[in-house]
Parts: C-alpha cells; sequence; structure tokens
C-alpha cells in the first residue's frame, strides 16, 4: 500500500496490478502489488537492495488463505519466516 508516500491507493477494485522500480545510485527497489476483488485476495512481493545487496529484503503476503510470508535479510544476514 504506497498511499502516503507515492500516492497511490487501491481499495475495492476489480483488479490491479503495480510494478514500482527506483533505482538511485545503489538503491534499488522493486514492488510488485496484486489485488483481486478487494478483499478476495492481495499477493505483495517487494524486493530491495542497498549498497549493492548490503541490505536485501523480500516480503510475500498472501491473505486469501491467511498466510503470511516474510524473508528478510540486513547486514548480519538475519532471516525471518512467518507462517
Amino acid at each position: 500500500l504506497y498511499n502516503g508516500f507515492h500516492g497511490m491507493l487501491y481499495n475495492g477494485f476489480h483488479g490491479y496490478i503495480m510494478v514500482f522500480m527506483h533505482v538511485t545510485f545503489s538503491h534499488v527497489t522493486f514492488s510488485v502489488n496484486r489485488l483481486y476483488n478487494g478483499f478476495h485476495g492481495h499477493i505483495m512481493v517487494s524486493l530491495g537492495l542497498h549498497n549493492g545487496f548490503n541490505m536485501v529484503y523480500v516480503t510475500v503476503i498472501m491473505t486469501h488463505n491467511a498466510h503470511y510470508i516474510s524473508v528478510n535479510g540486513l547486514h548480519d544476514g538475519y532471516i525471518m519466516i512467518i507462517y
């Protein structure tokens, strides 16, 4: 949800697909957001690269079957997976 930061709001539409890619020096942000029929299903995949692989975070959210998977890699290689 990029409501205040990018000024984008999606809620209750039939289908929404957004691909955002931002490259500034060594900072790369890649996000894919898919929303189907409002509350029926939400899939969000985001990938961030900072200082060339020093900080990598990948988040996958699937609310259709109440699944939440989050994988975060920081400078110390911290990984978190939640089912």
